[in-house]
């Protein structure tokens, strides 16, 4: 793994023996391919995603894959907020450290456009609304529903590197 946290890398290594490789994506070399690149809450951080496809390219085995998770910024409960009360989210330190937004078309362009198919797609909120009452609950079924016409805070694809 690679890791850009110190107090990550240790704690991987405390918690569960995992060594990781303490950097940023761009210093990280290798020799060695791999079958996955598991990427969570990594891309929208990244300020040109193209260049980081290329570097996964450069890891990843032919037929390899890789497995995202990216936050879904401009979802329909968004934009229907925005739309109908002019609720907007504050720009703060939490959004300003994301140079690059998604949506499902935009991601599944992105590798296409790299030589890569979707595997599997899906969208969730799940890890932000715990079930811990009636309220939570109903938070939890609508973004449920949701999910089930594309909608949700978060975007999870599998994409598979075409063979060469």
């Amino acid at each position: 793994g690679l890791e850009f946290s110190d107090f990550a890398v240790q704690e991987a290594y405390r918690r569960y023996g995992l060594v990781l490789h303490k950097g940023r994506v761009a210093e990280f070399n290798s020799t060695q391919r791999f079958d996955v690149v598991h990427l969570n809450h990594v891309l929208e951080h990244l300020r040109d995603p193209h260049a980081a496809i290329e570097w996964i390219n450069v890891l990843l085995n032919d037929g390899g894959v890789v497995y995202i998770e990216v936050p879904f910024q401009f979802n329909f409960v968004d934009r229907v907020k925005y739309k109908t009360a002019g609720v907007r989210h504050q720009f703060s330190l939490h959004s300003l450290h994301h140079p690059v937004f998604f949506t499902p078309q935009t991601l599944v362009e992105l590798f296409e456009s790299h030589a890569y198919e979707c595997l599997h797609l899906r969208f969730f909120d799940r890890i932000h609304y715990p079930i811990d009452g009636v309220v939570s609950g109903l938070k939890a079924l609508a973004w449920r529903a949701l999910a089930a016409i594309g909608q949700g805070l978060f975007i999870e694809g599998v994409f598979r590197r075409r063979l060469r």
